[in-house]
């Protein structure tokens, strides 16, 4: 996996979590897991990280340590 580390996050994160294309996205509100699509809903900055798939991308979501 190649989560992005919290010491890159912006100041306003308080979330991470990845997409099943495998985009990891900060997030200043706690995301909702959209089954259908396969996508966190109300995401925000992308984290640039080369994407690798993830098929259990709805267990990915983390709180800011």
């Amino acid at each position: 996996m190649n989560k992005p580390n919290w010491n890159d996050a912006p100041k306003w994160a308080k979330w991470v979590s990845q997409d099943t294309d495998g985009g990891w996205w900060w997030s200043q509100y706690k995301p909702k897991w959209d089954e259908e699509y396969g996508w966190w809903e109300g995401k925000g900055k992308v984290y640039s990280v080369p994407p690798i798939e993830h098929p259990n991308a709805s267990n990915t979501l983390e709180k800011r340590p």
